[in-house]
Formats: C-alpha cells, sequence, structure tokens
C-alpha cells in the first residue's frame, strides 16, 4: 500500500473526504502535535479498510507518530486537560488516549 506521499493530488482529496468525518476526533490532537513541530499520521486497519473501500464501523484510529514518547505523554496530557472527561488507556506498548464517544 502507498503511503501518503505516493499518493495523486486526487487520490489525496478522496482519502481526505473519506477520513474527514470518521477521523474529525483526532484533529485537535493532530494540531497539538503539528504545533510542537512534530508529525501525526493515522495508520492501520481502519486506515487499510478506507483505501480498499471497506466500511466498518470500527472507528478505532492507530497513530503514528515522530515525537518521543516524553513529548508525546506532554502533548497528550495538553489534549486531555481539554476535554470534558480526560482519556483512559495504556498498552505495554505505548499509550493508547481513547476519547470519550
Amino acid at each position: 500500500m502507498p503511503d501518503s506521499s505516493d499518493l495523486t493530488p486526487q487520490q489525496r482529496r478522496a482519502a481526505a473526504k473519506l477520513l474527514r468525518e470518521p477521523a474529525a476526533g483526532t484533529f485537535d490532537l493532530a494540531r497539538l502535535f503539528a504545533a510542537d513541530g512534530y508529525e501525526l499520521a493515522l495508520v492501520g486497519g481502519t486506515i487499510r479498510d478506507v483505501f480498499l473501500g471497506r466500511h466498518s464501523k470500527d472507528r478505532e484510529f492507530d497513530l503514528a507518530t515522530d515525537a518521543r514518547p516524553e513529548e508525546v505523554r506532554r502533548i497528550i496530557a495538553r489534549w486531555a486537560a481539554s476535554l470534558r472527561s480526560p482519556p483512559t488507556g495504556a498498552t505495554s506498548t505505548g499509550l493508547t488516549p481513547v476519547s470519550p464517544g
């Protein structure tokens, strides 16, 4: 599967349109990472399914970043403080913020 830099402008627009609504909950978090100079990418099975035309009710998004773990914790703490209900979750491989709703 190509990464987003391999997509044509038309493919990028189509992918953005498909992901706009389901991924809306990640936009504020992505803005915080970008403001601190880091990239945040949507990855994983849900994204794969969008590109393959599979429509599922699964709205779990995996995120990848170039930020170091301590920076991820700091940024996520800032994001969580802006929510009415703080996210929960942690895994042995990393942080798993779970937004309410």
